[in-house]
């Protein structure tokens, strides 16, 4: 009876103890997925990363996923990871996935990270990382299988570098246990896919969910799949020196007759119509479709993806009709304007101001009217000048008249007198010729037989050939052209009396700019 117990608890122990054999090894991957480019931006990486990091979790991965990635970062990740596959084992599985911009030149391939600012090759070195520093990072892990995959083919998204650089990506032999893997063969580009996935990683993640597919397999599977979605336009490529077997997915176990056959789990739901459904829609602008999706899947899938979705066409639309609307009004006034700019009426541009009051062309009826009512002030002050020496009583032929200078006649300037020309940007909306913000000019000049020609040059390099004289009524015609203006020859009046004058003088080109003109006698 001992003997029988002996043997039976024996045979329990050796049934059901672990083989070292078949003890679980270790999986752990490194997801990068770069899209954020200051140049050549990409849209797809981040969904590509996201997607494959959910799959390698569902395969036992453990994953650490990385996106966006600087220089340094890029760096200090790859560096990380390998630390971490080397103690987690030999017998780790190591595998690193890449989505972004990648580049070859030289017969080198370069990893780009999103701040690089690449101008030819020697860029290259010092901000971006070799394809050949992620492969010896892993080599030296010293793990037994390694595999790389690059969804980085893109063409080369730095024009500077067309010289030096080459198209695709350099042909690489994986050093022993490692799998090599492109999104499309050496020297060619690769799509970033009109969906939310290349069409390179959505092939992937459907093909290593295969239970019992080897590696090798998976990828078989995925070139024929990719060439298939792009019209043979894109074939994917491998490199490997794999000795070993690995299956992303393992062939799910036979039950036996001598073992208790498990639960079965209820089926779950065959989602594959709303799944081809949803990506027929996914990209439209048209928010029946999406909403024709929730009233069929009201708890689908994609529910949330698809209300989100609808918000935001809707806040897109109101977003526009407000740009239009605005575009409106502002051509309403730009018409306003041009029906009364040339009128000496100042009433004719309150309606103008009044009604457009937030619009460019308001200001410049302001300043219209604002001109309008100086020069009005200013004629009204000489005719009361005019009126006041005309009513002055004439002196009787017997009184005795005082000896007096002669009058300079009032068309010409007094003899040796000079005076200094002012100009700089009162309001500027613009930024042309004389009419930055901050702009001044001052020119110093004397009258020679009342007239003078002369440039004047702005603080910001720009000019204006300016030709003046003096008329019967003692003022100082200006005749400006400036060749930069759209309407170059521009005519405006200064007093030559008194301490200085200053005029303000609205642009009629349609510039948002008011001069502010100043003489100053010296």
């Amino acid at each position: 009876m001992r003997f029988w117990i002996v043997a039976f608890l024996c045979a329990f122990v050796s049934f059901h103890s672990p083989a070292s054999g078949n003890t679980p090894e270790t999986r752990k991957a490194l997801v990068i997925g770069n899209g954020a480019y200051g140049v050549s931006p990409l849209p797809n990486p981040i969904n590509d990363a996201q997607a494959m990091t959910q799959a390698l979790e569902m395969s036992g991965f453990d994953v650490t996923l990385a996106t966006d990635l600087s220089y340094r970062d890029l760096q200090r990740a790859v560096v990380r990871f390998s630390r971490e596959v080397r103690a987690a084992g030999e017998e780790t599985v190591a595998m690193v996935y890449y989505a972004g911009h990648a580049v070859q030149a030289n017969g080198e391939n370069y990893l780009i990270p999103v701040d690089a600012d690449i101008q030819d090759s020697l860029d290259l070195e010092i901000q971006s990382l070799r394809l050949s520093t992620v492969m010896q990072s892993l080599e030296s892990a010293g793990n037994r299988l390694n595999l790389v995959v690059l969804d980085a083919c893109r063409d080369n998204p730095f024009p500077s570098m067309s010289r030096s650089g080459s198209r695709g990506l350099a042909k690489v032999d994986a050093p022993y246990g490692t799998l090599l893997a492109y999104s499309t063969a050496p020297g060619d580009v690769a799509a970033d896919g009109a969906g939310r996935n290349s069409p390179y990683t959505a092939a992937l993640i459907k093909a290593l969910r295969v239970p019992g597919l080897p590696v090798e397999q998976v990828f078989k599977r995925v070139r024929v799949d990719v060439m298939e979605r792009t019209g043979k336009q894109q074939v994917p490529w491998e490199s490997s020196s794999l000795t070993g077997d690995f299956f992303f997915t393992p062939e799910r176990p036979a039950v036996t007759a001598a073992e208790p056959a498990a639960p079965v789990p209820p089926s779950a739901p065959d989602t594959s119509e709303e799944i081809d459904y949803w990506r027929s829609i996914a990209t439209s602008d048209d928010t029946t479709l999406f909403e024709s999706y929730l009233a069929q899947y009201p708890d689908g899938l994609f529910a949330d993806i698809a209300r989100q979705r609808i918000d935001a066409l809707a806040a897109a639309r109101l977003s526009r009709e407000a740009e239009q609307a605005s575009a409106r009004r502002l051509e309403e006034a730009r018409a306003f304007w041009e029906s009364v700019k040339d009128s000496p009426d100042p009433s004719l541009f309150m309606p103008l101001i009044e009604s457009y009051g937030d619009t460019f062309y308001a200001k410049l009826a302001q300043a219209r009217v604002e001109s309008l009512n100086a020069q009005a002030e200013a004629n009204r002050a000489r005719a009361q000048q005019q009126t006041a020496q005309v009513d002055q009583p004439q002196q009787t032929a017997a009184l005795p008249t005082p000896t007096a200078p002669p009058e300079v006649p009032q068309s010409a300037a007094p003899s040796g007198a000079q005076w200094r020309i002012e100009w700089s940007v009162g309001r500027s909306q613009g930024s042309d010729a004389f009419c930055r913000p901050g702009e001044t000019a001052a020119l110093d000049f004397a009258l020679v037989d009342g007239a003078f020609s002369g440039r004047l040059t702005s603080s910001q390099g720009h000019y204006a050939d300016l030709k003046m004289s003096t008329n019967s009524s003692g003022r100082l015609r200006v005749d400006a052209r400036i060749p930069r203006w759209v309407q170059s020859r521009n005519v405006f009046f200064l007093d030559l009396d008194g301490d200085g004058d200053r005029i303000e003088f609205v642009t009629p080109n349609g510039f948002a700019c008011m001069l502010i003109i100043e003489l100053v006698k010296l």
